[in-house]
């Protein structure tokens, strides 16, 4: 499964989720957009870290398309490890991470993922908000994946 963290990093409690998944024998790979580019790198502070709240309010720091491409890259980096199910990769998100596994979605057959590409997805409150409106979201196609919305 490819998760997907929201504006303010990865939490204490996401952490604990992928641990609990491992434990059942799924593997979880968190894609981090913004540590990979120096903007924040913490997973074990909660809401009242004042660097957490700093990259909050820089959202779109990174780009639909740079965090779409990350994902992918995510997606193709699990299916070249053996011991992988590739015909059941999974896209899980929160918040923005939420918001941009449903852009990964409605884009997917232009990543041209091996194996069909991400066989569904889980949007945790995605904040749909900054991206109805966006030129790049009109263009996207429909959502033809199995998706579960958590609001």
């Amino acid at each position: 499964m490819v998760a997907l963290r929201g504006a303010g990093g990865i939490f204490p409690y996401q952490a604990w989720w992928a641990r609990q998944k491992e434990n059942t024998g799924v593997v979880v790979l968190f894609v981090d957009s913004y540590c990979t580019r120096g903007y924040l790198c913490e997973n074990s502070t909660g809401d009242n870290d004042k660097k957490r709240g700093a990259i909050m309010r820089m959202w779109d720091k990174v780009s639909i398309n740079q965090r779409v491409l990350d994902a992918a890259e995510g997606y193709r980096f699990l299916t070249e490890r053996e011991f992988i199910d590739n015909k059941s990769i999974g896209l899980i998100g929160w918040s923005r991470g939420g918001t941009m596994a449903l852009a990964v979605q409605r884009v997917s057959k232009r990543l041209q993922l091996p194996n069909g590409g991400f066989k569904g997805t889980i949007a945790f409150y995605p904040n749909l908000v900054h991206v109805q409106g966006h030129k790049q979201w009109k263009k996207c196609l429909k959502i033809r994946q199995p998706t579960l919305f958590i609001f």
